[in-house]
Protein backbone atom coordinates (compact mmCIF):
# COMPACT_ATOMS: atom_id res chain seq x y z
CA UNK A 1 0.00 0.00 0.00
CA UNK A 2 2.89 2.61 0.79
CA UNK A 3 4.58 1.58 -2.10
CA UNK A 4 1.74 2.39 -4.11
CA UNK A 5 1.03 5.44 -2.54
CA UNK A 6 4.57 6.79 -3.05
CA UNK A 7 5.67 5.15 -5.99
CA UNK A 8 8.76 5.79 -6.28
CA UNK A 9 10.22 3.64 -9.59
CA UNK A 10 7.83 6.29 -11.34
CA UNK A 11 10.43 9.40 -10.32
CA UNK A 12 13.23 7.43 -12.81
CA UNK A 13 11.11 7.80 -15.76
CA UNK A 14 11.20 10.35 -18.13
CA UNK A 15 7.61 10.65 -18.79
CA UNK A 16 7.15 11.60 -14.39
CA UNK A 17 9.74 14.76 -15.43
CA UNK A 18 7.90 15.71 -18.72
CA UNK A 19 5.11 15.78 -16.63
CA UNK A 20 6.38 17.55 -13.86
CA UNK A 21 8.22 19.88 -16.71
CA UNK A 22 4.81 20.80 -18.21
CA UNK A 23 2.95 21.25 -15.07
CA UNK A 24 5.94 23.79 -13.72
CA UNK A 25 5.71 25.94 -17.11
CA UNK A 26 1.92 25.52 -17.32
CA UNK A 27 1.48 27.30 -13.96
CA UNK A 28 3.97 29.68 -15.15
CA UNK A 29 2.08 30.43 -17.95
CA UNK A 30 -1.34 30.70 -16.25
CA UNK A 31 0.02 33.30 -14.26
CA UNK A 32 1.72 35.48 -16.18
CA UNK A 33 -1.60 35.52 -18.67
CA UNK A 34 -4.10 35.98 -16.26
CA UNK A 35 -2.25 38.62 -14.31
CA UNK A 36 -0.61 40.53 -17.06
CA UNK A 37 -4.04 41.30 -18.31
CA UNK A 38 -4.58 43.04 -15.15
CA UNK A 39 -2.16 45.41 -15.75
CA UNK A 40 -2.27 48.36 -17.75
CA UNK A 41 0.23 51.39 -19.06
CA UNK A 42 -2.98 53.75 -18.23
CA UNK A 43 -3.58 54.10 -14.50
CA UNK A 44 -6.87 55.90 -15.66
CA UNK A 45 -8.56 53.47 -17.71
CA UNK A 46 -8.05 50.00 -15.56
CA UNK A 47 -9.28 46.83 -16.99
CA UNK A 48 -13.03 45.70 -16.50
CA UNK A 49 -14.17 42.46 -14.76
CA UNK A 50 -15.20 41.05 -17.97
CA UNK A 51 -12.01 41.77 -19.62
CA UNK A 52 -9.83 40.06 -16.94
CA UNK A 53 -12.66 37.03 -16.51
CA UNK A 54 -12.41 36.22 -19.82
CA UNK A 55 -9.06 35.85 -20.51
CA UNK A 56 -8.28 34.26 -17.32
CA UNK A 57 -11.07 31.68 -18.47
CA UNK A 58 -9.85 31.31 -21.82
CA UNK A 59 -5.77 31.59 -20.52
CA UNK A 60 -6.44 28.23 -18.39
CA UNK A 61 -8.44 26.12 -20.97
CA UNK A 62 -5.58 26.74 -23.19
CA UNK A 63 -3.25 25.90 -20.66
CA UNK A 64 -5.09 22.81 -19.23
CA UNK A 65 -5.56 21.58 -23.19
CA UNK A 66 -1.74 21.98 -23.44
CA UNK A 67 -1.08 20.28 -20.16
CA UNK A 68 -3.36 17.29 -20.10
CA UNK A 69 -1.96 15.06 -22.29
CA UNK A 70 1.34 15.15 -20.39
CA UNK A 71 0.06 15.91 -16.60
CA UNK A 72 -3.38 15.91 -16.45
CA UNK A 73 -3.71 19.63 -16.84
CA UNK A 74 -3.25 20.02 -13.03
CA UNK A 75 -2.17 23.84 -13.32
CA UNK A 76 -3.59 24.87 -9.88
CA UNK A 77 -2.10 23.77 -6.55
CA UNK A 78 -5.12 23.54 -4.96
CA UNK A 79 -6.19 20.59 -7.12
CA UNK A 80 -3.02 18.89 -6.77
CA UNK A 81 -3.78 18.64 -3.28
CA UNK A 82 -7.58 17.16 -4.12
CA UNK A 83 -5.92 14.93 -6.39
CA UNK A 84 -3.54 13.49 -4.32
CA UNK A 85 -6.48 13.36 -1.38
CA UNK A 86 -8.81 11.35 -3.69
CA UNK A 87 -5.78 8.56 -4.44
CA UNK A 88 -6.13 9.72 -8.10
CA UNK A 89 -2.40 10.70 -7.76
CA UNK A 90 0.17 8.91 -6.22
CA UNK A 91 1.98 10.82 -3.51
CA UNK A 92 4.92 11.66 -4.69
CA UNK A 93 4.13 12.75 -7.79
CA UNK A 94 1.51 15.26 -6.24
CA UNK A 95 3.92 16.73 -4.08
CA UNK A 96 6.75 17.53 -6.87
CA UNK A 97 3.36 18.80 -8.98
CA UNK A 98 2.67 21.28 -5.73
CA UNK A 99 6.40 22.28 -5.51
CA UNK A 100 6.86 23.18 -9.19
CA UNK A 101 3.29 25.18 -8.89
CA UNK A 102 4.45 27.22 -6.68
CA UNK A 103 8.39 27.48 -8.06
CA UNK A 104 6.58 28.35 -11.43
CA UNK A 105 4.57 31.16 -9.51
CA UNK A 106 7.81 32.60 -7.47
CA UNK A 107 9.70 32.16 -11.19
CA UNK A 108 6.99 34.16 -12.41
CA UNK A 109 7.28 37.13 -10.09
CA UNK A 110 10.87 37.61 -10.77
CA UNK A 111 10.24 37.15 -14.31
CA UNK A 112 8.04 40.10 -14.35
CA UNK A 113 10.09 42.47 -11.69
CA UNK A 114 12.97 41.44 -14.38
CA UNK A 115 10.88 42.14 -17.49
CA UNK A 116 9.30 45.64 -15.80
CA UNK A 117 13.13 47.24 -15.55
CA UNK A 118 13.81 46.36 -18.92
CA UNK A 119 10.79 47.75 -20.33
CA UNK A 120 11.30 50.63 -18.39
CA UNK A 121 14.98 50.93 -19.20
CA UNK A 122 14.14 50.65 -22.59
CA UNK A 123 11.79 53.49 -22.45
CA UNK A 124 13.90 55.82 -21.13
CA UNK A 125 16.74 54.59 -23.34
CA UNK A 126 14.44 55.40 -26.49
CA UNK A 127 13.41 58.36 -25.01
CA UNK A 128 16.87 59.94 -24.35
CA UNK A 129 17.64 59.29 -28.02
Amino acid sequence: MADSLLNLKEMCTKQFWLCVTSDFFGCFFFVFIAAGSAIRMDPDNPPSVLHMALSAGLTVSTVVMATFHTSGGLVNPALTVGFVVARKISILRGVFYFSVQVVGGICLIFFKHTLKKVIFLQFIFIFLL
